[in-house]
């Protein structure tokens, strides 16, 4: 496959997902500060920016981090499936019996997977 195909793989994956929760998100939004702002006298860029933004935007950043952590675990799937990247190296190690590398390599790939779960944690405790 090669890793230009796995980028894109997880590129068209993304965007589909992400396509999707940003409209459930529009779509579950309170109307009752839209329409307070629109009774003001408010134009459209303003009813937007005050209104629309503040209610969205912690459900797009959980979605954002969702999709990171997931392609983070995807891309170590498809490395190992013939993509290329870490998940390439821990194959290669693996069947060449380098116990020490191996070990190396999963260590660095759940230290990237914590690290960005306790950033995803301290992120989502700074925006409720």
């Amino acid at each position: 496959m090669g890793p230009i195909a796995g980028v894109m793989a997880l590129m068209v994956g993304t965007v589909g997902l992400l396509s999707k929760f940003y409209a459930e998100s529009l779509e579950s939004i309170d109307p009752g500060p839209v329409e307070a702002i629109v009774a003001t006298g408010a134009k459209f860029p303003q009813k937007i920016s005050h209104s629309v933004v503040p209610m969205v935007m912690p459900l797009f950043n959980s979605s954002n981090l969702f999709l990171l952590d997931r392609n983070i675990r995807a891309s170590t799937v498809m490395g190992i499936v013939g993509a290329g990247g870490i998940g390439f190296e821990l194959v290669m190690n693996v069947r060449l019996f380098e116990h020490q590398k191996t070990a190396a390599i999963v260590t660095v790939i759940l230290i990237t997977i914590l690290a960005v779960e306790w950033i995803s944690f301290y992120l989502r405790k700074k925006m409720v």
